[in-house]
């Protein structure tokens, strides 16, 4: 089996989708709400959409599956080969390549929409702010953009050590939670107020809260779900 916790930044998360099975699968809710309210269907094979971090793509191949012009990109090669795997054995077309967040090889002005779900959070401070801004450049002019990150109210701030620019290192995790994995990381967990800071400018911004409890109550996942248009 392997042991995440024995790697360190890229070679984590190659080793994370190389498990079997261990990436989600499905569209997550929120997404699947957000696509048809941005991107009504009858533009579906105009627009272009970014998975922005698709991980192994979940959310790309939904987008192609139901119509749309998917892109996708992460700076995981594995979780982009695995990407690439499956669109192929379902005929489907979805551009895909390695990249970071805070450095995008698109042009600007290139996206309709772009969805960034889970991704941010894991990178430094200023890397984390190039990456706001990087996703402000590619949307095209009344585009739309979903962008959830975790809250510095998550159990993870908590349970981790505090670390200077909104760094909280996770030495550990109750048993169950959701954020085994993520041990030995350091994440950058965010007030309101600072987040929306880093996409001050924007045509419009609203910032949601969702808080989904655990271990009976003693635990939390509390993210930011940022919604934005160019």
């Amino acid at each position: 089996m392997t042991d995440l916790h024995a790697t360190q930044g890229d070679e984590r998360w190659d080793a994370f989708f190389s498990i079997p099975g261990i990436a989600p699968r499905y569209p997550t809710d929120a997404v699947v709400r957000w696509l048809f309210r941005a991107v009504p269907r009858a533009r579906a094979a105009e627009a272009r959409l970014l998975d922005l971090g698709c991980g192994t793509g979940r959310h790309a191949l939904f987008f192609a599956r139901e119509g749309y012009r998917a892109e996708a990109c992460d700076f995981s090669a594995v979780g982009v080969e695995a990407l690439a795997a499956q669109a192929a054995a379902e005929g489907l077309t979805i551009p895909a390549c390695v990249a970071e967040a805070d450095a995008l090889p698109y042009p600007d002005a290139s996206f309709d929409a772009v969805l960034c779900w889970g991704v941010l959070y894991y990178m430094p401070f200023a890397r984390y702010a190039r990456a706001c801004a990087e996703i402000r450049r590619v949307l095209r002019p009344g585009g739309q953009a979903l962008v959830m990150v975790k809250s510095d109210r998550d159990s993870r701030a908590q349970a981790g050590a505090r670390r200077p620019d909104h760094g909280v290192a996770i030495e550990g995790a109750p048993p169950g939670m959701s954020w085994g994995n993520e041990i030995g990381l350091t994440l950058t967990l965010l007030d309101r107020d600072t987040l929306a800071g880093l996409f001050q400018g924007c045509a419009s911004l609203r910032i949601e809260n969702s808080r989904v409890t655990l271990d009976d109550g003693r635990h939390a996942d509390d993210d930011w779900h940022v919604y934005l248009g160019a």
